[in-house]
């Protein structure tokens, strides 16, 4: 039976299932939080060190994201910063590839794009 297994696994009588799910339930809510929060925090912490970088131009970064969404979604607010400092940067993704470059001449596409 599902209950007696899920009181094994936790290590619960039947009466605390409800309150353990729920706590498991909110505790996983607060961590993805947690971890979409820490996430941006490192993308914004590469961004302004390229930017602020006075050597590289380009910064490419082997991406764990499982989709482009949080680059996306957080890079346009730096593009006059790219374009006025001509730096680029690039994240490389299992499935994708997006970057954000301030000069088209920074990056040669035609390997990228095979």
């Amino acid at each position: 039976m599902i209950l007696n297994d899920l009181c094994e696994a936790w290590g619960v009588n039947q009466e605390q299932i409800k309150d353990t799910a729920l706590r498991f339930f909110h505790d996983s809510k607060r961590l993805k939080a947690d971890n979409e929060k820490q996430e941006k925090q490192i993308l914004e912490l590469q961004v302004k060190g390229v930017l602020r970088d006075g050597q590289a131009h380009k910064f490419f970064c082997k991406s764990e994201q499982e989709s482009p969404t949080l680059y996306i979604s957080y890079l346009p607010q730096f593009a006059e910063e790219f374009k006025n400092s001509g730096k680029g940067i690039c994240f490389i993704g299992s499935n994708f590839v997006v970057g954000l470059f301030g000069d088209p001449t920074t990056i040669d596409l035609a390997p990228i794009e095979e």
